[in-house]
């Protein structure tokens, strides 16, 4: 059997698996929002479609989601993002790295006894049995943890991060805010680049700079940022429901747009 024969059949063995600890299709007012094409479900669309787009060569298949502060949405963009590719045909899987406050179990029907990221993570050589719902694997955080900064060694993540590469077409890592602890930069350096959330509502505009800054002093690749609750058109285009995707083209794109239609204003007589 060849390489990609064994892939496959690693996969469809993967859905199987997986497929037995699925959840009957349990609509939350989220996932049946993402799941229609309403206006906060195009914007995941365009989010989805704005990542895929980004990368210089092969598009992402690892994706960090991150933010500045706790409270700017990253957790529920990031199960807008997954379900968005879901809805694509693609295979994905959704890994709660925010040990400190998970959240998932939150706007997710998750049931009690789920295999966990922890439960990996602590056993490298277990199988790896998410739990599906609505198509989407995902493999949730504990309530509880002591010491997650120990957990989250990156040998031990990379090591996972390669089993499931074989078995799904995209990973999503939703992560704890990047200014409290290390975590996030930790997992943006071995995922394929960085996800910024920022709530345009109440986010400290210097914190998300000084967290820019320090990821480029990483060397974390920063996809783009991800603005929710927002009412102005960015990234030449209005997505709805207040989520958009702006990189930095388009932003320096958007900026020289505005000095160039101030200085037409001011030319005339």
């Amino acid at each position: 059997m060849d390489a990609a024969a064994a892939a496959q059949q690693a996969a469809a063995t993967q859905s199987t698996r997986s497929a037995q600890h699925a959840r009957p299709d349990t609509k939350t007012p989220l996932l049946t929002q993402v799941q229609t094409y309403g206006k906060m479900g195009q914007a995941y669309r365009m989010l989805r479609v704005g990542i895929e787009l980004s990368g210089d060569e092969a598009p992402p298949q690892v994706v960090a989601v991150t933010s500045a502060v706790s409270g700017e949405g990253k957790t529920t963009t990031s199960i807008g993002l997954a379900m968005a590719s879901v809805m694509a045909g693609r295979r994905v899987i959704l890994l709660e790295c925010d040990l400190y406050r998970p959240s998932l179990s939150k706007q997710l029907p998750i049931p009690p006894d789920a295999p966990t990221i922890v439960s990996v993570i602590l056993d490298p050589d277990m199988e790896v049995l998410p739990t599906r719902i609505d198509g989407l694997d995902i493999l949730p955080a504990p309530i509880g943890i002591e010491n997650p900064v120990e957990l989250l060694q990156p040998p031990v993540v990379q090591k996972l991060l390669s089993r499931l590469r074989l078995h799904y077409d995209d990973i999503v890592i939703d992560t704890a805010p990047a200014t409290a602890v290390s975590d996030s930069l930790v997992l943006g350096r071995i995922s394929d680049g960085v996800v910024l959330v920022m709530n345009a509502q109440r986010t400290d505009k210097e914190a998300h700079r000084t967290l820019r800054k320090v990821m480029s002093h990483w060397n974390v690749p920063v996809l783009g940022v991800a603005l929710n609750r927002g009412d102005k058109v960015i990234g030449g285009g209005y997505y709805g429901y207040g989520y958009g995707y702006e990189d930095d083209e388009s932003r320096s794109a958007r900026k020289q747009a505005k000095k160039a239609a101030k200085r037409a204003a001011a030319a005339k007589p």
